[in-house]
């Protein structure tokens, strides 16, 4: 009995650390849900944003989008994120555009990989409706 847990603890072993069963991609779909997951974030602080400012609407700017009550800690992943580039990928906001009234109703965030193959395959956006589109 111990031979044959011995040999099956073994077999396991070998199947685990095996260059054959290791997932290169990893990686990149690490980056991806992180960018995904970055979408969202962007999408809440922009809905909280335009709710703290009626007058102006949306954001045009990443950076503007900084909750008061956030630390500037140097390791804040909200501050890297609203630099632009967060996990692999840049954020690029467009079709930022006031209406005749001066308040920003539509907005466009687009998250697409810094190097495409190692660091993320796909590109994400989304908008103020916060569906994602890939």
């Amino acid at each position: 009995m111990k031979l044959a847990a011995g040999f099956l603890l073994s077999f396991l072993l070998v199947i685990i650390f095996s260059a054959h069963f290791y997932d290169s991609h990893a990686g990149l779909r690490q980056n991806e849900s992180a960018a995904v997951g970055s979408l969202r974030k962007i999408h809440d602080l922009q809905s909280k944003y335009a709710a703290a400012h009626p007058n102006e609407g949306f954001a045009c700017r990443l950076q503007r989008l900084r909750p008061a009550e956030d630390t500037t800690a140097a390791d804040d992943p909200i501050t890297s994120l609203l630099s632009g580039e967060w996990s692999g990928y840049k954020f690029i906001l467009v079709g930022c555009t006031p209406t005749e009234s001066g308040i920003v109703i539509r907005y466009q965030i687009a998250a697409v990989p810094i190097a495409r193959g190692l660091t993320g395959m796909r590109a994400f956006c989304t908008d103020e409706s916060g569906e994602l589109f890939l």
